[in-house]
C-alpha cells in the first residue's frame, strides 16, 4: 500500500506543484482509501515527500558512485557525479523542485534532514574536485539519516 501511495505521489507531482495536488487526489490514484493513506502518512504530504526523496536519492548509491569518479579531470569527476541526478531530474518534470520544496518546508520535522543531504554532497563533490577521496568504511562515516 505504502509503494502504490508513493508512486501515485510521484506520477502526479510530475506534473503538477504538491499545493495543487491533494491527499484524495493521490489516494485515489493510488487506489485507497484516504485514511489508509493517513494511517501509513500520518503527517501527510511532508511523510511522502520525505520517502520519495529517499527513494530518489539513495545514500549509499549516491556515495558509491562517487567513489567510482576517481579518473579524469576535476571538472569531468564532478559531472560523472552529478549527471544522474541532473538527467533524472529532467526526468521527472516537477518531482524534483517539489522535493526541494518539501525540504525548505518541513525539513526541520524531519531533523534538518535538507541541510544534512546537502552537506554531505557538497563534501563529496569537493572531494572530487581534490580527489582527496576517503577509502574503504572510514568514508561511509559520513552523516547517513532514515525518516523513521
Amino acid at each position: 500500500m505504502k509503494e502504490a501511495v508513493k508512486a501515485a505521489a510521484s506520477r502526479l507531482l510530475h506534473e503538477k506543484w504538491v499545493d495543487q495536488v491533494s491527499l484524495v487526489e493521490v489516494a485515489k490514484a493510488a487506489e485507497v482509501a484516504r485514511a489508509s493513506l493517513l494511517l501509513q502518512f500520518p503527517q501527510g504530504w511532508p511523510e511522502i515527500l520525505f520517502e520519495l526523496y529517499w527513494d530518489e536519492f539513495p545514500y549509499d548509491e549516491t556515495y558509491d558512485r562517487m567513489m567510482a569518479c576517481k579518473s579524469g579531470s576535476a571538472v569531468e569527476r564532478v559531472m560523472r557525479f552529478l549527471e544522474p541526478i541532473l538527467l533524472r531530474g529532467q526526468q521527472t518534470g516537477r518531482l524534483y523542485p517539489n522535493i526541494r520544496g518539501a525540504m525548505f518546508t518541513w525539513g526541520e520535522e524531519f531533523n534538518g534532514i535538507e541541510k544534512c543531504w546537502a552537506e554531505d554532497c557538497s563534501a563529496m563533490i569537493v572531494e572530487l574536485m581534490t580527489l582527496s577521496v576517503p577509502v574503504g568504511d572510514e568514508a561511509k562515516g559520513l552523516r547517513v539519516f532514515r525518516v523513521a
